[in-house]
């Protein structure tokens, strides 16, 4: 999410590719959204997490591995179910110390090809 988006800032266009089953009607309605946090934070963040109406909110596990999924940054992901994303959910996220970013991209230049 970080290096995606240090991406997308960084060109004047973005195309993101998807199929079908990645449309939706409204934000959250079949993804929780994913959130990058550092690990000492982890509590604080999803006690903060909840005070923004979080639904639910799960440590991301590794697959092939045991443990959580560590990031190429070290950190840890949170995936996170919300009642209402609104066009200032994300700022909301990132101001919480410890989040690192958040897999919304609201307000970015992003072309979807489908």
């Amino acid at each position: 999410m970080f290096k995606e988006k240090l991406n997308i800032i960084n060109s004047p266009v973005t195309y993101i590719l998807i199929d079908s089953s990645k449309r939706v009607n409204y934000l959250g309605e079949k993804n929780k959204v994913p959130v990058e946090i550092y690990p000492d934070a982890i509590n604080y963040v999803k006690e903060e997490l909840i005070k923004l109406n979080a639904k639910e909110i799960v440590l991301r596990q590794a697959v092939n591995k045991a443990g959580p999924v560590i990031t190429e940054n070290g950190n840890l992901i949170l995936d996170v179910s919300f009642k209402n994303i609104t066009q200032t959910l994300e700022k909301r996220i990132k101001s919480i110390p410890g989040v690192i970013e958040s897999g919304l991209f609201i307000g970015y230049n992003v072309e979807i090809i489908e």
